[in-house]
């Protein structure tokens, strides 16, 4: 099997926050970002990180294109 390794993160790289599955605590989410931004990293999420339907976070038809075009960036 061959394994694939994506270069290393560095200072100054973006990182963009997803959530795709549960809701989550906003004090907790803010911390992290605040840990991830003292590494030196550029952090950035959709305003719709935060909705929640039920138990779930969001819709799950929204939830797909998102999480995909996070990733190719």
């Amino acid at each position: 099997m061959i394994r694939i390794r994506p270069p290393a993160l560095r200072r100054g790289d973006l990182i963009r926050v997803i959530a795709p599955a549960s809701p989550f605590d906003r004090g907790r989410f803010d911390k992290g970002v605040k840990v991830l931004e003292s590494l030196g990293f550029r952090v950035a999420w959709r305003p719709d990180v935060f909705s929640a339907t039920g138990y779930v976070a969001g819709d799950d038809v929204p939830a797909i294109g998102p999480a995909a075009g996070q990733v190719v960036e």
